[in-house]
C-alpha cells in the first residue's frame, strides 16, 4: 500500500483545462503596462494557475510564488511561469529532458528569467493546512477505494484460481489425450511411411510395366509394319508366280517349237553338210574351169584392166553369196547347242575353203601380172 501511495504522490497531475472567460483574470496580478489584470487568454495571456491559488504548477511542491528567495516567480523563454527552485529542480532532473513541463520546448537553467510583479499574494499557512488535510482525505478515500478494489480482485482471484484448476485438469486430460494421439500419430506416420515405400515400389513397378508395354507396343507396331510389308511382298510374289507360270507355259510351248525346229535344223544341217561336201569336191574343178574361161576371155580381147574389174566383181558376188550362206547358217544353228557345234565345223570348212581360194587368187593375180608384163613388152603401144 505504501508503494501505491508513493506512486500516486509522485504521479504528475493532469494538465488543467481552460476556464471560462469570466475566470480568466487572475486576482491580485495587474499588468504594469496597461494596468489590466492578467488573463489566461486574449491579449494578456498568462500562465493558468492551479485552483486560483497562485501556487507553482510543477508537482514538486505546493509553495506559492514569492518576490524573492528560492521560490521567486520566474518564467522560461516560452512564457510559462514557475517558481525558481521548482523549475531548477525540474530541469536538473534526468527524466525532464531539458524541456518545459507544459509545452515541451527546449530550455536550460540559464534561460530562466526572474519576474518582478507589483503585487504577490502573501503566504497563507491555513490554506496550506487545508490543502494537506484535503490531500489526506483524498489519500484515505483512495485507500478505501483501493481496498474495495483489492477485495473484488481477491474474489476474482479465487474464481480465477478455481477456473485455473479446472483448466489445469483439462490441460492434463488434453495432454494425456495428446500423448495418446502422438502415439497414434507415430503409428500412423510409420504406417504412412510403410505405405509410401510400398507405393514408391509399386510406382517403380508400374513404371517398369508401362515401359515394357510401350516397348511391346512399339514392337507390335514394327511387327505390323513388317507384316504389311510381307503381305505386300507375298502379294507381289503371288503375282510374279502367276506371271512366271504363264511365262513358263509360254517357254514350254516355245521349247517344244524349238525342239521341233531343232529336228528340222538337224535334217537341214545334214543336207547342208552333204551339199558342202559336194561343193567342196566341185570347187577345184570349177576353179579350173573359171580360170580357163577367164583366160580365154583375156586372150580374146579387151583391156586387162576391165577384165580384172570384171573378175573382181564376180569374186565379190561369190563372197557375198558365201557370206549370205554363212549368215543363214548362223541363224539356223543358234537355236540349239548342236547347231553351234555344226556352225563351228562349217566355219572351219569355210576357212579352209577361203584359204584355198586365196591361194588360187594370188596365183591367178601373179599369173595375170606376168601376162600383162609380157603384153607390154611384146605388143607395142599405140601412143
Amino acid at each position: 500500500m505504501g508503494q501505491i501511495f508513493g506512486r500516486l504522490r509522485h504521479e504528475k497531475p493532469p494538465t488543467p483545462t481552460a476556464r471560462n472567460r469570466d475566470d480568466d483574470q487572475i486576482d491580485g496580478l495587474i499588468c504594469p503596462i496597461c494596468k489590466e489584470g492578467w488573463t489566461t487568454g486574449g491579449e494578456h495571456q498568462k500562465q493558468e494557475i492551479l485552483l486560483s491559488l497562485h501556487v507553482c504548477f510543477i508537482w514538486l511542491s505546493r509553495d506559492v510564488w514569492t518576490t524573492g528567495g528560492e521560490h521567486q516567480v520566474c518564467c522560461l523563454p516560452c512564457g510559462h511561469i514557475y517558481g525558481k527552485s521548482c523549475i531548477k529542480t525540474w530541469l536538473l532532473h534526468p527524466n525532464s529532458g531539458g524541456k518545459c513541463p507544459q509545452c515541451n520546448s527546449n530550455c536550460v537553467i540559464k534561460d530562466i528569467r526572474t519576474l518582478y510583479s507589483s503585487r504577490i499574494i502573501a503566504v497563507d499557512h491555513e490554506m496550506q493546512k487545508q490543502i494537506r488535510s484535503l490531500e489526506s482525505k483524498y489519500d484515505s478515500l483512495n485507500l478505501l477505494h483501493l481496498l474495495d478494489q483489492f477485495e473484488s480482485l481477491k474474489s476474482e482471484r479465487a474464481v480465477l484460481r478455481e477456473n485455473n484448476q479446472e483448466l489445469r485438469e483439462k490441460v492434463r486430460s488434453l495432454e494425456s489425450q495428446n500423448a495418446s494421439l502422438k502415439d497414434n500419430d507415430q503409428e500412423l506416420q510409420n504406417q504412412v511411411r510403410y505405405f509410401e515405400s510400398k507405393c514408391a515400389s509399386l510406382e517403380d513397378k508400374d513404371q517398369e510395366y508401362r515401359n515394357q508395354v510401350r516397348s511391346l507396343e512399339s514392337k507390335c507396331a514394327a511387327l505390323k509394319k513388317h507384316e504389311q510389308a510381307y503381305q505386300s511382298e507375298v502379294a507381289y510374289l503371288k503375282s510374279e508366280c502367276g506371271s512366271f507360270k504363264r511365262n513358263n507355259q509360254e517357254l514350254q510351248h516355245q521349247v517344244q517349237i524349238l525342239e521341233s525346229k531343232c529336228l528340222d535344223f538337224k535334217t537341214n544341217d545334214q543336207e547342208l553338210q552333204k551339199q558342202v561336201r559336194v561343193l567342196g569336191s566341185k570347187c577345184p574343178a570349177l576353179e579350173r574351169k573359171v580360170a580357163r574361161l577367164r583366160w580365154k576371155e583375156m586372150i580374146r580381147g579387151g583391156s586387162i584392166k576391165t577384165r580384172m574389174i570384171g573378175w573382181l566383181s564376180t569374186l565379190k558376188d561369190w563372197v557375198k553369196v558365201n557370206s549370205d550362206f554363212s549368215l543363214r547358217w548362223n541363224a539356223g544353228n543358234k537355236a540349239s547347242a548342236e547347231g553351234l557345234v555344226r556352225l563351228d565345223e562349217a566355219r572351219q570348212l569355210q576357212g579352209e575353203f577361203l584359204k584355198i581360194f586365196g591361194i588360187s587368187l594370188i596365183s591367178t593375180l601373179f599369173f595375170l601380172g606376168f601376162i600383162y608384163c609380157i603384153q607390154k613388152l611384146i605388143i607395142p603401144n599405140d601412143h
